[in-house]
């Protein structure tokens, strides 16, 4: 409990949400609130709240917002307004999107934003520390129109990878915790946002060929050649994420390279050590892991007249929960996320962050 202790004065007390949460549960009211994403160690939801500009065709004033599962409180932790309210010399918040990622300790965020004051930069690293009154800590160097795309954390939370674009050029780049020991693995047109194998020796990315069409590839952190997992290249596959046990990957691929809907590709399962892919369902994308290995988040539509879904399917394909979540006010950047008992999970519909809990059915699926 020293984390609520330590952040107690920005908490904003919300009586409604006190209340047990099971079923299908606004935690939220509209704002709209965004990408959320649970915190590993169960006790948090970040997301952001923004603005609808007038032609609500964009988000404005995005801040980073927390929400305590155990007492329903909410409060912002980083505002876009210069330095922020909460961390003096903190980022400004102009992107709304896939802008932060939580430590595995779930004390910490990793969050893409603008460095307020310095001109010329796009987005940079910060690391916000729940814990204390520490300042964000900028990982990245303060590079003239540097831009960084993505970026996640080793599963032990020790390094980060990321990647970095300046002008044309994108680099799959690794730093550590403290911001120390920064190299740069490879340079190419990558995509989405890199994976981690559990070990940490490895990263799964989304490279691009010439042609436009990208693979999956394996890189390894401490250097030699890069392996080709998918070798396809008029085939297109994107979005890789590794299980938590690091023996399955999931990822998003179009066999056929024709446009059918709104998503325009399929989702598939494979070994990580021995690369046999199997498709598990079609106009899919967006594969997220449940914690458990059982099951995965994916988006989901039927074709250009059918609205967009969140899905969770088991390793057969089979739909396990389907939410119809479309609307002007949703984001689908985050997806489903699960809270780490596999069961409950979250995602945002109409500006609101909801939660369901799947049933125990749903949970023994294999």
């Amino acid at each position: 409990m020293r984390l609520i202790a330590v952040l107690s004065l920005f908490v904003i007390l919300c009586p409604a949400l006190f209340a047990q949460v099971t079923g299908s549960t606004a935690l939220v009211p509209p704002a709209p609130n965004i990408t959320p994403l649970w915190s590993p160690d169960g006790q948090f939801i970040a997301f952001i709240q923004a603005q609808r500009t007038a032609r609500m065709s964009a988000l404005s004033s995005p801040q980073l917002w927390l929400y305590s599962v155990e007492h329903g409180t909410t409060w912002s932790l980083i505002s876009r307004r210069p330095g922020g309210p909460d961390i003096p010399g903190g980022p400004d918040i102009t992107t709304v999107g896939q802008v932060f990622a939580w430590a595995p300790d779930g004390k910490s965020l990793l969050l893409i934003a603008n460095n307020t004051g310095v001109a010329a930069i796009n987005q940079s690293l910060f690391i916000v520390n729940l814990l204390g009154q520490s300042k964000c800590l900028t990982l990245q160097e303060n590079v003239p129109h540097n831009t960084v795309i993505s970026a996640a954390w080793s599963r032990d939370g020790k390094h980060i990878a990321y990647f970095s674009q300046v002008a044309k050029d994108t680099m799959l780049v690794v730093i550590d915790r403290d911001g120390k020991n920064r190299r740069v693995l490879a340079n190419g047109a990558f995509r989405d946002v890199p994976a981690w194998t559990p070990d940490g020796k490895n990263l799964i990315v989304s490279k691009a060929g010439e042609n436009g069409m990208s693979d999956l590839w394996q890189i390894a952190v401490a250097g030699g050649a890069a392996r080709n997992l998918t070798n396809t290249p008029n085939e297109p596959e994107s979005q890789p994420a590794v299980s938590s046990d690091g023996t399955m990957l999931a990822y998003a691929g179009d066999v056929t390279g024709v446009m059918t809907g709104i998503i325009d590709t399929d989702v598939f399962v494979t070994p990580l050590a021995e690369f046999a892919p199997k498709k598990l369902i079609s106009l899919s994308d967006t594969p997220r892991w449940r914690p458990d290995g059982k099951a995965l988040a994916i988006r989901s539509s039927g074709d250009a007249h059918k609205p967009v879904q969140y899905r969770i399917i088991d390793l057969n394909g089979n739909v396990i929960k389907t939410v119809p979540v479309e609307n002007i006010l949703t984001d689908y950047t985050n997806g489903i996320s699960f809270a780490p008992d596999s069961k409950r999970f979250v995602y945002n519909k109409d500006g609101t962050i909801w939660m369901d809990t799947l049933d125990e059915n749903a949970l023994t699926a294999k």
